[in-house]
């Protein structure tokens, strides 16, 4: 399990984020995730991708039941929602990408 941040605006590479780090900010993504199973029910979300300068999302979802990943994207106005029940997992995250950059630099 991990979380890949790239912050806005930072040059270089992301930041992976693992094991309670990652569990942590996936925990406070759970709304994210819900915006798909209320749409789908039974989807799983595999992956995540919100680019908060072009308000687009990706997710990439596998049905119950199967093993082939689908995609979905969706751009602005619709991706509002979404943004808006990221909000604490970019919160949570936040701190942790820091404290990730700070340790690169040291």
């Amino acid at each position: 399990m991990h979380v890949r941040v790239v912050p806005e605006g930072h040059l270089g590479p992301g930041v992976d984020l693992l094991g309670d780090d990652a569990r942590a900010v996936l925990a406070a993504a759970a709304p994210v995730a819900s915006w798909l199973t209320e749409r789908e029910p039974g989807v799983r979300a595999r992956s995540v991708s919100l680019v908060a300068a072009t308000g687009r999302v990706l997710a990439t979802y596998v049905p119950e039941g199967g093993d082939r990943p689908f995609v979905i994207r969706v751009d602005r106005p619709a991706s509002d929602e979404l943004f808006a029940r990221a909000e604490a997992a970019i919160a949570e995250a936040a701190p942790r990408v820091r404290a990730a950059l700070a340790r690169r630099r040291a």
